[in-house]
């Protein structure tokens, strides 16, 4: 087995995402790990993960149930090299998205809906220096789109709106360096991936809302372009052998959520606020693996990330995480590698809230989450 494995990706696709998360719109593994698979690559992957998210209305303590939908990821990397010290990598994902519905049962929020998809394409070269050192960049285009309804009593006037994003791309860079000594199975890799922009037909509609004694106007209805970005993040992976055939991994990551302000023209105006609300979160693994036999390996990890939120809006129903894994990856042939890994995920509790009004509070809130990966040297 490949010493250029890497624990944590043994758990593959969707075990940190945002879907259920603490914070923003990321749904699937950004990462850039398969820059560093000796020689020629290919890997296909599917992630899912399955959110138990369930509350009570907060004036009335009726049920509020299965508020996030499960949802599955897929994804796929093509890395080749280019010469002795140069190669690239193609690959190609579903970096954010949501996945949202509060049952019309719910007096507050019920009706309240998002759902948003992306595709991501990432193009990447790395150029290995003197004395285990390599840089690496390259561009990062993405696509995104989505819809939102607000509904429910918890909206007031602006119960009832709709909003429609139109699917639009944007484009992004990333930046690394990373130190390895092979001989040890260590390395340490420093990632930038930057915000990306985007610009979309916004198409708002509502309620009429009353202005004046007997006037009521349809102040959401209406088309404009709303910009808007999705945030920049910086991550610090680590790996290193411990012992023979054992391998300690760990990662931290910061993402400023915050930066992802979605304000739609006549929202806005009526309202004056912004449809999201999120904070910014620290992400931290640690992991550790053993290769028991000469094809079998097994990992364990636990992972936490902590938001800056004080207050959370129905569109963030989940406060921060922690969570354990666990994965295997299978060497088939020389060349044909299967992984596959499990996660549980524990919430904090969290009062969902508008306008300082409670409205629907969660406790012990859960998700699982895996995934399968099949990796092909050749």
């Amino acid at each position: 087995m490949s010493n250029n494995w890497r624990l944590t990706t043994v758990v593959v696709l969707g075990s940190t995402a945002s879907l259920a998360s603490a914070g923003g719109l990321e749904r699937g593994s950004q990462s850039v790990d398969v820059i560093f698979e000796q020689g020629n690559y290919v890997e296909v992957s599917a992630g899912f993960i399955a959110p138990d998210i369930d509350g009570r209305n907060s004036a009335t303590g009726a049920a509020v149930n299965d508020v996030v939908d499960d949802q599955w990821v897929l994804a796929g990397a093509f890395k080749f090299d280019i010469s002795p010290n140069m190669a690239a990598a193609l690959i190609v994902n579903e970096p954010y998205g949501a996945d949202l519905a509060y049952p019309a049962s719910d007096p507050a929020l019920g009706g309240t809906e998002v759902e948003a998809d992306s595709l991501g394409l990432t193009g990447v070269l790395k150029y290995q220096l003197p004395r285990g050192v390599s840089v690496y960049g390259g561009l990062r285009r993405t696509r995104i789109g989505g819809d939102v309804a607000l509904a429910g009593a918890g909206y007031g006037p602006a119960n009832g709106y709709e909003l429609h994003l139109s699917d639009e791309w944007g484009t992004g860079y990333l930046a690394g360096v990373a130190y390895e000594k092979p001989e040890i199975a260590l390395r340490v890799a420093l990632t930038y991936h930057s915000s990306i922009d985007f610009t979309a037909n916004a198409q708002e509609s509502g309620p009429l809302v009353p202005v004046a004694p007997g006037v009521a106007l349809p102040v959401f209805d209406g088309s404009s372009r709303e910009s808007f970005e999705v945030p920049e993040r910086i991550e610090l992976q680590a790996q290193t052998g411990i012992a023979k055939d054992t391998l300690l991994s760990a990662e931290v990551r910061y993402v400023p959520h915050s930066d992802l302000d979605i304000s739609p023209e006549r929202f806005s105006a009526a309202t004056g606020r912004s449809l999201t609300d999120f904070g910014d979160a620290i992400y931290y693994e640690l992991g550790i693996g053993r290769q028991l036999t000469d094809r079998f390996a097994a990992s364990f990890d636990v992972f936490h990330e902590n938001t800056d939120d004080s207050s959370f809006t129905p569109l963030q129903p989940t406060g921060d995480y922690t969570g354990i894994g666990i994965g295997g990856a299978y060497d088939v042939t020389d060349n044909v590698t299967v992984s596959a890994g499990l996660r549980h995920i524990w919430f904090d509790d969290v009062d969902v809230s508008l306008q300082g009004n409670d409205l629907v509070g969660f406790d012990n809130a859960t998700a699982l989450a895996g995934g399968v990966k099949l990796g092909v040297h050749f």
